[in-house]
């Protein structure tokens, strides 16, 4: 049953703090944290108890970079109503570089919600962060077993797999990544090396070449054929693309010690940078 009306004549009191309260959010969401912070302690002061209070707070904290006491703040909201602000919290902690912290806070949320996809894809990188590279591959695992299209997920599985030491499954995750999103080099260059790695090597140059027809202007797939030409003994070969990375990123930290080794793979030829 609904709840039942006030009696006619009464009113429904604002919680302590509400004016203050709206004071600072205006404040915040006028972009104006620093003008938004006294209102906002203000509030919580008077209603230490309010969830809400707590968390906006603790954006306003966030946002001038006081992030130990944004920390404080929003773990507290998340205390004070785990539904609503304990992702907020895990989310701050992952930001603030504490990915231990944060995957807690994940976990105890799956616990409540196991087949959450965004809790899943953020448990997984926290994990990941937190160089605990077997429960990140599970959980990006389960992620992508909710959303098979979501290439970032699929991406993330690969990493995770790579780091635990799966190859194999980190090459099957790179592949559907690809298939989702065929134009991204750091992925194609990732299975590329696996590939290479676990003796698939001319695949592994299949791989390269095949993303410097879909994009003749990468350098970063110039630099991983020739390096993978160059393991193989294809001098020439090695020598041609280490060239044409040196043209396309000419800047590059490396890109003299790349024209120097092309040289001397293949001296016959121009000198790569000049």
């Amino acid at each position: 049953m609904p709840p039942s009306p006030p009696p006619p004549g009464s009113t429904l009191q604002p919680p302590a703090g509400d004016a203050a309260f709206r004071r600072g959010l205006a404040f915040l969401q006028g972009g104006k944290p620093e003008e938004a912070l006294s209102h906002l302690a203000e509030a919580v002061e008077q209603s230490s108890d309010n969830a809400r209070y707590r968390g906006v707070y603790a954006q306003a904290l966030w946002d001038l970079k006081k992030l130990d006491e944004a920390l404080d703040q929003a773990g507290i909201a998340a205390h004070l109503a785990p539904s609503q602000y304990r992702l907020v919290y895990a989310r701050f902690l992952a930001h603030a570089s504490k990915p231990e912290a944060a995957a807690r806070e994940y976990e105890a949320l799956l616990t409540a919600d196991p087949r959450s996809f965004d809790v899943l894809r953020e448990a997984g990188a926290a994990y990941g962060e937190a160089k605990a590279f077997s429960k990140a591959a599970e959980c990006l695992r389960r992620a992508t077993e909710l959303r098979q299209d979501d290439v970032e997920a699929q991406r993330g599985l690969g990493w995770a797999l790579e780091k635990a030491g799966d190859p194999k499954g980190a090459i099957d995750a790179y592949q559907k990544a690809l298939t989702l999103s065929p134009g991204v080099p750091e992925t194609r260059g990732r299975l590329a090396e696996l590939l290479f790695d676990q003796g698939r090597k001319e695949e592994a140059i299949r791989t390269y070449q095949e993303g410097i027809a879909r994009d003749p202007g990468s350098a970063l797939m110039q630099r991983g054929l020739g390096g993978a030409f160059d393991r193989l003994g294809r001098t020439a070969e090695a020598a041609a693309a280490y060239r044409e990375y040196v043209k396309l990123a000419p800047n590059a930290e490396d890109a003299k010690a790349v024209a120097a080794r092309a040289n001397r793979l293949d001296p016959q030829q121009p000198a790569a940078g000049s």
